[in-house]
């Protein structure tokens, strides 16, 4: 019952007044997958950026639609500006990934990957 109950009402109502990220096709947005993901893993995160690889840091990178080619790129920013990225122990996801933002928006070449709000 309670199954039925959130698929029915829940879901629908969430994808039909696009709340919750979802939008009327039912799809989440890229910018809240991408919050949602580092929130869940931030300290793996942490961890890869701060050696410049990793399967969460890749995987973040695919999220945010990095091409292969800018990978090694985006991999080395992200480590060598951990501490501006990480700049507190508790940072959120949202701070993070405000901050990624902000050292991405200053390379030309990654700037495209900014994450849009």
């Amino acid at each position: 019952l309670a199954s039925f109950t959130n698929g029915v009402f829940f879901q629908s109502v969430s994808i039909t007044a696009g709340v919750f990220g979802c939008n009327n096709n039912g799809v989440v947005s890229s910018s809240v997958r991408i919050t949602m993901f580092t929130g869940s893993n931030i300290d793996k995160l942490a961890s890869d950026m701060s050696v410049g690889r990793g399967e969460t840091l890749n995987t973040l990178a695919d999220l945010m639609g990095v091409s292969n080619q800018d990978k090694p790129a985006f991999f080395q920013t992200t480590r060598d500006n951990f501490s501006t990225i990480f700049a507190s122990g508790n940072a959120t996801a949202g701070q993070v990934l405000n901050a990624m933002n902000s050292v991405l928006a200053q390379d030309a070449e990654l700037a495209a990957y900014v994450v849009k709000a």
